[in-house]
Formats: structure tokens, sequence, C-alpha cells
């Protein structure tokens, strides 16, 4: 009866700290640009690059911002020489936003009552964009209000830290209202109109740090009308003393109504026709005063904000707003007419003013204002400050803060203390939030890093720390600039090989099944948009779409994946006659397939063809470009559109008749494309008595006098019987 030995699913990932004997059989001891999932292990897809190539250089930070109108922003800080610039993807190119930096910055996202925002902090100042538009951005830097630092933005409170002069202080600013409160509401005309002219431009009105919102545009295009009453309900009713032409969606405005002032200069939307005389408008006028007599409305074109840049008239005319700059642009349907004034009315605030970047506090701090907490203890400097239960972990060099804010922020409710010594990490975005906690790069102990997670207890009443993926050897690699994001059930981590001067490597760890690959791409800062991952190299500022399409930027993906050195659940001396691999393939790869016996060199059994005979092309399926089901690294379905077609194979190798106690196995792909290896099936093994392999015996070692004191004897012996004639 035929003996086998199965090796199926290969889903463990990288076991390089024990053994290569002790491993899972379905684990690697190490590989390169292989992706373990749950059925085995697939080449790894590959990257593309985002606009042209860059300059020598390096990313730093990534961040994706989103308009109102959910429009996504891809925005880095890249290093170059020895300034450090912001920039933007507008889709062709990476613009230049704010250059001649000196410091690393961080990124938050912020929306608010008057906006969409990001946010950029760093030891440089404190800069808002708003998102519709992408290019602009406002110094809101004030020394009497605020700091200098990276920053994040929660509940409303802007956190900030790393400050150039004060590297333990953790400050906080005032809670944003979110409310009408801290906005004003301004007018101003922008020309008047002549009955030809389509097209108004002005700059708005604003303070330094203010920006621009909420803004509305009207002018008079139409006939004016006498109105005769006008009712007291939730949806007015607007009698005029003569026919008035308006149809559902016109826009009305009123002006010199006696009784009911309130409505003079207000603005309405016809809702309903009743007759030639009565209209419905969208306006609730039960709190206004009775109408008493007179008034006249005028039918108006009226742009309103989308919020995303856009103005957009009910007569379908056109318009654009920056709110950073406040220049305001419209095109009407219809000329306003020569007697009338087309006015703008919008609203402006300044977060330095009881808003999101204003730390201010009263000489006692009151509930809601701004705040400072000392995290002296060990001189170390804060280098990241995470989110995790509601309490802000300050992640020093050496040691670990936990601060916690009452619900009400009440300043006595305030805990700030020491949560872990000797525990730390050396660059701020060596740590993240994950789903099961905070995971960072812990390396405290520059001889022995390690990755650590710091979440709640097994009973969800206190917080622990303890060592995460402890089968890998986090020693072998540099972690100095280490960066890492959050991508689904993933943390994806840079590092260095050693000897390396620059980011060199990435780490997909999977947090479910406690899983870790390698990918050799060089990565000086990585972002992660709906599940699509994006890297900005370590030597250039050219930024890459990552485990998208089936080659490396046009080149061949460089691979290799090395299985445990294998005995078989014996130590007995064995024979293998088969190896049989079962898996998919498209056409055009050729996967090599090499055994090494106790740890001699590798040598070549095979390579299987994706259009070979082994394979079933009755069976051909289409693989995505980023994805395979359901199971995605850096990919989503938006990127699911772009396939290769692969089939099933199920191959045999003969091997060469040999002893050995334990075999390992090396897969090679070639030529681009898809392979995955789902079961290897040894097949015909025979076993033999427990005797050292040829190459681990040890042969006696004869000296040159024990020789001769043999040969000697045996001299002298056949002289003995040549005397006595017995030869």
């Amino acid at each position: 009866m035929s003996r086998q030995f199965i090796t199926q699913g290969f889903n463990k990932g990288i076991h390089n700290k024990l053994d290569p004997e002790l491993i899972p059989k379905e684990a690697a001891v190490d590989s390169k640009n292989w992706a373990t999932r749950e059925y085995g292990i697939e080449l790894s897809r590959g990257i593309r690059r985002v606009n042209s190539a860059g300059v020598a250089g390096s990313g730093v930070n990534e961040n994706w911002a989103y308009k109102a109108n959910g429009d996504k922003l891809h925005y880095r800080q890249v290093k170059i020489g020895d300034n450090y610039i912001v920039q933007y993807d507008n889709g062709t190119e990476w613009v230049n936003v704010i250059e001649n930096m000196k410091h690393e910055c961080s990124f938050t996202n912020y929306s608010s009552i008057g906006g969409v925002f990001m946010f950029i902090g760093s030891q440089d100042g404190l800069f808002m964009i708003l998102t519709a538009n992408p290019t602009d951005y406002i110094d809101m830097t004030d020394s009497q209000v605020n700091f200098k630092g990276k920053i994040f933005i929660d509940r409303g409170r802007m956190i900030l830290w790393d400050r150039e002069t004060d590297g333990t202080g953790l400050y906080g600013s005032k809670i944003d209202p979110q409310d009408g409160s801290v906005l004003n509401i301004k007018g101003q005309d922008l020309g008047d109109g002549t009955g030809s002219k389509e097209q108004f431009s002005d700059t708005l009105v604003r303070k330094p740090f203010d920006y621009i919102s909420g803004v509305n545009v009207v002018g008079r295009t139409g006939s004016e009308r006498t109105i005769s009453s006008i009712s007291k309900e939730q949806i007015a009713t607007v009698a005029f003393s003569q026919a008035h032409l308006l149809t559902v969606g016109d826009i009305v405005q009123f002006k010199d109504v006696v009784g009911m002032t309130e409505i003079n200069g207000l603005t309405a939307e016809v809702l309903e026709r009743i007759s030639t005389s009565v209209v419905k408008v969208k306006l609730n006028t039960t709190e206004y005063t009775s109408y008493t007599s007179g008034g006249l409305a005028y039918e108006v074109e009226k742009f309103t904000d989308d919020f995303s840049g856009t103005l957009s008239s009910n007569k379908d005319g056109t318009g654009t707003i920056n709110y950073t700059t406040g220049l305001v642009e419209v095109n009407f349907q219809t000329a306003p007419r020569d007697d009338s004034v087309v006015k703008v009315v919008y609203q402006t605030q300044d977060h330095n003013k009881d808003g999101i970047t204003d730390f201010t506090s009263s000489a006692t701090r009151i509930a809601g204002e701004g705040f400072i907490l000392r995290q002296d203890v060990g001189g170390d400097a804060i280098q990241n400050v995470l989110i995790l239960d509601g309490s802000y972990f300050s992640i020093k060099e050496n040691s670990i803060y936990r601060v916690s804010l009452s619900q009400d922020d009440n300043p006595s409710g305030v805990v700030n203390e020491v949560f872990r010594r000797n525990t730390g990490i050396k660059y701020w975005q060596s740590a993240v939030t994950t789903s099961k906690g905070i995971i960072y790069m812990d390396s405290f102990d520059g001889r022995s890093p390690k990755l650590s997670l710091l979440s709640r207890g097994a009973f969800g009443d206190v917080f622990d720390s303890k060592e995460f993926a402890e089968h890998f050897e986090y020693s072998n690699y540099i972690w100095d600039k280490s960066v890492m994001v959050v991508s689904n059930e993933n943390i994806i981590v840079s590092c260095k090989e050693n000897g390396s001067t620059y980011n060199n490597l990435l780490l997909v760890i999977n947090l479910t099944e406690n899983r870790i690959d390698k990918y050799d791409y060089r990565t000086g800062s990585i972002s992660n948009s709906d599940g699509q991952l994006y890297i900005t190299d370590s030597l250039s500022v050219s930024t890459y779409k990552v485990f998208s399409g089936f080659s490396n930027n046009g080149k061949q993906i460089e691979n290799y994946w090395t299985g445990k050195e294998e005995l078989m659940e014996t130590e007995r001396l064995k024979k293998t006659r088969f190896i049989r691999i079962k898996g998919d393939i498209s056409l055009n790869v050729e996967l090599d397939i090499y055994v090494s016996y106790d740890n001699l060199d590798r040598e070549l059994i095979g390579t299987l063809k994706g259009n070979s005979n082994f394979v079933n092309l009755s069976k051909v399926k289409t693989i995505g470009d980023s994805l395979v089901g359901e199971d995605t690294i850096g990919g989503n379905s938006e990127t699911f559109t772009i396939g290769i077609e692969t089939a099933p194979y199920f191959a045999e190798f003969k091997l060469k008749q040999k002893k050995f106690n334990k075999r390992q196995i090396t897969f090679v792909a070639r030529n681009g494309g898809y392979v995955s290896v789902e079961k290897v099936i040894d097949e015909d093994i025979l076993y033999y008595q427990n005797r050292m392999p040829r190459n681990r015996r040890i042969k006696p070692i004869v000296t040159y006098f024990e020789t001769k004191k043999v040969l000697d004897e045996l001299l002298e012996t056949l002289d003995y019987y040549k005397k006595n004639n017995v030869i």
C-alpha cells in the first residue's frame, strides 16, 4: 500500500523564529511576494504607479480627504532634499500645496456645520484646507490661541503634541460647538444688473483666519408682482393682485411688505400653483407678524451652495465659490434686470475663536475649554497619540501614558497616568489603532524589537499589553522608520532589512489569523482608501497602487516561498518517489519547484507551465487583479475590473531515489500572472532504519602513527608465514 504525506492549506504565513523543523507544516520559513490565503498561497499582485515617476526623495505621510459630495482627495507629504512638501493629486500630476516645510506633518479630517476640512499639523504650523478647494490653505497658526505640532481631531476637539519646545506636553483645544453660534452672516453686492450681463464675480470680504460657507447669490430676472395677502402657515399662501405666471420651482423675493415685515428680503421657492393669482411657497410664516398690506414679489434666479464649491441655480445657472480665498463667480441663465442689484449672502467662521483650533482656557479651566496635560515622567518625547475605547494613549519612546476625559469634560474627571514603562516606539508612525486594539512596534529594547498589542483585558475592565505574532523574528529587521496602516483585518507595516538605509520591505500582518507575509516594496509612506493601498517610495517621490495588477509596474514580480524542513512525522530515513501539487495557474506562468534534502543545496525537480497537460483548461475562471473571492488585501470591488484567466492544475513530479531525513520545498514563479498552491502530496514514501544520512555521518579519523603500526604488524605477520613455509 502506497504511503503519502499531505500538506494542505499553507495558511500560516512566515514562521522564522523557531527551528525550521518545528514550525507548522502549513507555514513558510521565509517568503517574498507570496500572499497567504485561507486555502493556500498565491503569487502576490503587483504595483502600479500613480501619475508620472517622481524625482529622488521619499514619501513621509499620506492621507485621503473627502469633499461634501463624497469625492475622495489624495494628499501626501514628501521629502525632497532638506524640504518637506505637502502635495495633492489632481488626477494627472502631484501639485505642491504647502512648500518649504522643515518637519514631518500629520493629517486629520474634520467636518462641521460650516464645511468639510483637512487639517495639517507640524512644527511648521497649523494649516487648514477646505477640501472643496484642495490646493488652497489657511495658516491658522496664532501664538495667542494655538500651537504648532502633530494633531488629530476626536469628538469635536483637536489633540496636539510634538511641539518643538515641548516634547512631553499633551494639548487639547476647545470643543467645537457645532452650531450656528460660531457663524457670522454677511452680505455683499456682486454688481448691478444691465439686462444683458450674465457673468458676475467678486472676492467676498473675510478676515485672515476666516473661511466662507453657505453662499447664496440672488439676481432679479423677472417682473415684479403686487401682493394682496400672505397667510401664516408652515407652507405660506401668497396671493397677488394680478396674474403671476409663476410655475413650480420658480423663486420669488419679497420687498416692502407691511405688517409681516420679517419676510422682506427673504426668498422662497414656489411649491404649488393654486391659480393664476395664488401660489404656495416654501416658507414657514407661522411665527411672523400678521400681514397687513402691500409688498412686492420679484422673480429671481437664485444660486445655492452644495458645500463642495459648486453654486447651482434654479434656472440652470452655474457658479463656483472658493471658500478659502472668497472668490465667487456666477453665470446667470437669464441676465438680471437693469434695475436690480445682484447680491450674495454668505457665512464666515474663524476656528481660532471658540472653534477647533482655539486652545485657550480660563485661569480655572471649565468644561469645553482647552487643556494642557504634563507627561514628563522619564523625559522621553511623545511620539504618537492614539484612541482606544474612549481613552487617549500617548506612546512615548520609553513609556505609555493613558488619558481619560469625563463625558461632560469636567476638569475634575481627567485621568492622566503612566500606563506602562520600559515600552515605546522610536518613530511616530510605528503604531496604529485596529479592531483588536493598538498595535505598535515596541523598540524600547533595540536588540529585541517586538510587535505589541494594547487592548482590553480578558474581562474588559482593564487595559493590558502583550506581544503579538510571537512566531516572527522582528530582530532580523530595522524599525526606526516603520510606518503602519490598517486595511480590513490586516495591518500593513514597512521596515528595513538589516544593512539597508531605507525601508525596503512591507509586511502584511493578518490580525485574525495571526499570520505574516513579506513583500519587497520600498515604502516611505502608506495610505488606505476604502481597502485599496497606496505607497510612496522611500527613494523617490513616486506613488504606487499596491497589490494591483499582475506585474510590478510592467516588470516581473520577483518571488520565492520556502516551506518548513519537513520530517513527515518521523525521524526515520525515507524515500519519496513522487511529489504532487495542486492549485490554479494562468496560461503564461511557469512555476519552478525546488527540493532541498537535509540542508543540502536545493534541486529543481520540475517546472509547471500554465499550458501543460497538468492544467485542466475545461475549467477556466477569471481571477481579479486585486482580490480573490472575499479575501482581500489592498483591493476592493472598484478595482475588480481587470482580470486574468486561470485554470486548476494537479501536477506530478518524479523524484530521484535518495534517502533523506527531511525535505524542504521552494516555489518560484516566473513570467508574471497568477498561480496558487493549495496542496502538496509526498507520494509513495518508503521508510528505512534509523541511520544518519550520508552527509551527516562522521568518518573515523586514523592518524599516521596508527596506520604505520597496523602496517608494521601486517608485514611482521607476512614475514613469519614466509619463514615457516605457510605461503
